[in-house]
């Protein structure tokens, strides 16, 4: 990816200007003006993608993010949320490393009661991401359950 735009887009009126919570936590946060211009791009959007938030303001989401092959379904899924309505699904997006499938939830971003904008919340849903965040899942739960065993039969952890 080359230099991204020059100059900052426009920040909806009502939107923190640095969101530092939205950079607390662990899923993708993106979020565009009507015209699908990023904005909003956190941390975890970097890790998940692989650009630098930099690089992202002021690029349109669609012409980056989205593959040829789902640029209809991501067009239907932006009317939808620019109409009002939540959308929630697996989704293919591009990344500095290729393509990888993501668990996205597209809201409507709203200031004085009219859409403003769309904000993103996504999670990556690759096999390898899944499959880590499952073992994890698995030794913790491995972990305690050796805890109460050991509480229940009397033994040293």
């Amino acid at each position: 990816m080359t230099d991204g735009p020059s100059e900052r887009p426009q920040v909806p009126s009502g939107w923190p200007s640095d969101a530092p919570l939205l950079d607390a936590i662990a899923a993708a946060v993106i979020a565009t003006d009507l015209d699908g211009t990023i904005f909003y791009w956190n941390t975890a959007a970097e890790r998940l993608c692989g650009y630098g938030r930099e690089q992202m303001l002021g690029a349109n989401v669609a012409d980056l993010l989205i593959g040829p092959a789902d640029r209809e379904q991501g067009a239907e899924i932006m009317a939808a949320v620019l109409a009002g309505k939540t959308w929630s699904g697996d989704f293919t997006v591009r990344c500095a490393d290729g393509s990888r499938s993501v668990r996205i939830t597209d809201s409507p971003l709203m200031s004085d009661g009219h859409v403003v904008g769309a904000i993103g919340v996504a999670e990556d849903r690759t096999e390898g991401h899944v499959a880590r965040r499952d073992a994890n899942l698995l030794a913790t739960r491995l972990t305690r359950l050796a805890r109460v065993t050991a509480a229940l039969t009397g033994a040293d952890t």
